[in-house]
Parts: structure tokens; sequence; C-alpha cells
């Protein structure tokens, strides 16, 4: 039997390891974090990092947006590096997400503002999870019915 893994450790931010460590996930002890920027660079990183080979991209902070992407090899999942379930999946990209969001409203005047690339990559994992839902295969392998389709309401 295959164990199930989640999304990969290599350059998740330091703070996620500290926090499911020290913190054991307590939710009411988030991380302090002291530059939004730093950090949301390091979230970046990360969310690129575990991106398709599709999505690869050596100019920006972001993947490639979806729309510029070629399609897959037929009968691959190319998105079955990033659709992972469970607390070591892509809720940790939410939980990144949430902190810099939260870490970047309250940062100093002094202090790059990250909110612009903050609100790109809250677009860009949105998206992806719009996608990842729209290509998901059920168990005998058949494309989910899309809520666009027309036969979205009706019983198979």
């Amino acid at each position: 039997m295959q164990r199930w893994k989640g999304l990969p450790a290599k350059d998740r931010p330091e703070e996620w390891s500290k926090w499911t460590g020290k913190f054991r996930r307590a939710y009411a002890n988030t991380p302090q974090i002291s530059d939004p920027m730093e950090f949301g660079l390091a979230v970046t990183k990360y969310w690129k990092g575990i991106q398709p080979e599709v999505r690869q991209s050596s100019t920006n902070d972001l993947p490639l947006a979806i729309a510029q992407c070629p399609a897959g090899p037929i009968g691959k999942d190319i998105w079955a590096s990033v659709r992972k379930g469970g607390a070591n999946g892509i809720l940790v990209v939410m939980t990144l997400l949430v902190w810099w969001g939260q870490c970047a409203r309250l940062c100093n005047p002094w202090q790059e503002d990250s909110l612009p690339l903050w609100q790109a990559c809250v677009a860009d994992v949105q998206s992806c999870i719009a996608l990842m839902t729209d290509t998901a295969t059920t168990q005998r392998g058949r494309k989910r019915v899309s809520l666009t389709d027309d036969a979205a309401g009706e019983k198979r």
C-alpha cells in the first residue's frame, strides 16, 4: 500500500516548521512575522516550487499564468504535485497566505508593501484550485461534470 504524501517540504517557509513543531498547529499561536515582504517572497518561492513543470518560470516571483501554460500530456494529471489534501496538502499554502495577508496589512511605514504581491499570489492559488476542481477525476478516471456544463444539475 502506498503511503499518502502531502506537499513537499523543500523551500517551505521556516515559520511553518516552527509552528508545526513548537506550537503543534495551535491556531491561536500563529508565528510572529517581522518582515511581510521577506515572508511573502518565501511563500511565493514555495508556491512556485511545487507547481507542475508547465508553470515553471525563472523570471517571475509567481508561476506562469494558467492561460500561458501549454496543455500537459493526455492522460496525465499535471496537477498531481499540487492536488494534495490533508494537513500537509494545499492547506499549508492557504495557511501561509492567511499569515502573510495578516502581517502585510500591519506592516510598518518603512517596510516594503507586499500587499500587491500577496493579492497576486492569492489570485493565482484561487485560479489553480478552480482549475484543479474542474479537472479532478473520479476514482473511475472520468472527469467530473463542471459547474458550467449543461448537465451540471442533472443526475447521471
